[in-house]
């Protein structure tokens, strides 16, 4: 795909010009989507700087978990990952028989507009157990 680029910036900058596309197109919709608590949905986050996660893609997607409903149009998300992670901040989860880790870390306030399709839903355990480790993760 970046055959055609000579250095990192130039793939860069076509990632972000990309990603402003898709931004503006996503920006521009008009959603009916209806979320809830404890769903997890593939995500368009965008490419991101640093250390942020970002999504993967032409859509710039990722899964994430709606962790805490603010509004009908905006929510706090975690952020999942299936690659093998340690530490403090990961929650492991499984849900349609696929082991993912919530990255508790990665936590941000999304708008509706950027939810693209449902996945599925973490059972109530799964998600008390997430809910008690972001409580411990963020209090210490």
């Amino acid at each position: 795909m970046y055959e055609q680029f000579s250095n990192i910036a130039d793939i860069l900058s076509t990632d972000l010009d990309w990603w402003g596309q898709v931004k503006r197109r996503t920006q521009a919709r008009q959603s009916t989507v209806l979320f809830k608590t404890g769903e997890i949905w593939w995500c368009r986050v965008g490419l991101n700087i640093g250390q942020e996660i970002f999504g993967k893609g032409i859509q710039f997607l990722r899964p994430v978990l709606v962790f805490r409903k603010l509004s009908s149009d905006l929510f706090l998300g975690l952020s999942l990952t299936t690659k093998e992670k340690n530490g403090s901040w990961y929650v492991e989860t499984n849900l349609l028989n696929r082991k993912r880790l919530v990255m508790l870390h990665q936590t941000r306030t999304l708008d509706k507009r950027r939810l693209f399709k449902r996945i599925g839903t973490l059972d109530s355990e799964q998600f008390a157990i997430v809910k008690r480790r972001f409580i411990d993760f963020y209090s210490s």
